[in-house]
């Protein structure tokens, strides 16, 4: 599988959490499990769908 293959999938896989809203749900970033905000992982998801 090619890594363009992966980020597509990542994508479309991705939809099923996207809110109705446009924006997918917070998590959690590093070790010490830092509060990211919804808004941050949207931006990074638009990345994703952008190269996908």
């Amino acid at each position: 599988m090619l890594l363009g293959d992966i980020i597509v999938q990542s994508g479309r896989a991705a939809l099923q959490l996207q809110a109705k809203d446009g924006s997918f749900p917070q998590g959690c970033n590093g070790p010490y499990h830092d509060p990211e905000t919804p808004a941050r992982n949207t931006a990074h998801w638009l990345i994703t769908m952008l190269k996908a």
